[in-house]
């Protein structure tokens, strides 16, 4: 985290974060007009702190609070709203899931 620059965080923020929140906003009165879905994208990484991915879990993870917030707000003018959080399958991922299967 301490080697990431303020530009690489506002890129991950920019392009991920705040691109979701403009798109949800825009597409809002035609959501409602058809009761229509919402499915955003976020990330293991966000879940589960990454090595090097600071920005870029930052704004997958705001990307899952907006989304929820969304869901809240959206459900009564019948929009549903989810996030899918696609994680590659690794050998560092094999001994997190046999060292906290909890998780």
């Amino acid at each position: 985290m301490t080697d990431h620059t303020t530009e690489q965080f506002d890129l991950a923020v920019y392009s991920g974060l705040y691109a979701c929140f403009y798109y949800m906003k825009a597409a809002y009165p035609y959501l409602k007009k058809t009761r229509g879905s919402v499915i955003n994208f976020a990330s293991g990484a966000g879940l589960f702190g990454n090595f090097g991915q600071c920005a870029y879990a930052a704004a997958k993870e705001g990307i899952r609070g907006l989304s929820r917030v969304a869901a809240t707000e959206w459900g009564k003018d019948g929009i549903n709203v989810n996030v899918i959080c696609p994680l590659a399958w690794t050998s560092q991922l094999e001994s997190f899931a046999e060292a906290y299967p909890e998780a």
